[in-house]
């Protein structure tokens, strides 16, 4: 108590986290990604706009979409995968041409430009991988959620589709709003 009052005592700062250390590679890169500035978390105004944004697709937002949930699309992304952002689809046209359709998920239909989701996206950049941890980009309700492409399930997607001839040249490309039900990984 007497130090708490002594005119010669400065605060400084205070202690946002505490890291134990476990002698081990992983505690240490840790360590290091939160010294270097690796930003985390998320607002209290994003997490309370999560709310408002729905765990399966509603019908209301396929509207103005194209139903690709009867192609064969799926994700390249290895087992382990929880935040599937890429699908891919490939069929044989009856002229013999290729048809690539690449499906990514719309993300910006749920996270609007300017709202606070939005904000903390930019202010992190991108998601963070550590072995066996992830500081997501967006809220594991939107990531690994209704913005990731899981199996056997409706997401919304942009799809772009790219048509080869034998010979690899691109023969014509569009990009279309849509929602598709991956496969399998």
């Amino acid at each position: 108590k007497k130090l708490k009052n002594d005119p010669r005592i400065t605060k400084i700062g205070k202690i946002i986290r505490k890291f134990e250390h476990a002698n081990s590679s992983y505690a240490d890169a840790l360590l290091e990604a939160f010294k270097s500035g690796m930003p985390e978390g998320f607002s209290e105004e994003s997490l309370k706009q999560l709310d408002s944004i729905p765990d399966v697709v509603l019908e209301k937002d396929k509207e103005n979409r194209i139903d690709l949930t009867d192609m064969e699309i799926f994700s390249i992304d290895g087992e382990d995968t929880k935040d599937k952002d890429d699908c891919i689809s490939l069929n044989i046209l009856e002229n013999g041409n290729y048809l690539l359709g690449v499906h990514i998920a719309d993300v910006a239909y749920y996270v609007k430009e300017g709202t606070f989701l939005d904000k903390d996206a930019f202010r992190k950049g991108n998601s963070y991988y550590f072995g066996g941890l992830v500081e997501p980009q967006l809220p594991t309700k939107l990531s690994n959620g209704i913005c990731s492409l899981n199996e056997n399930v409706e997401r919304l997607t942009k799809s772009i589709f790219i048509e080869f001839n034998k010979n690899g040249d691109v023969v014509s490309r569009k990009l279309v709003p849509s929602y598709i039900k991956s496969r399998a990984s």
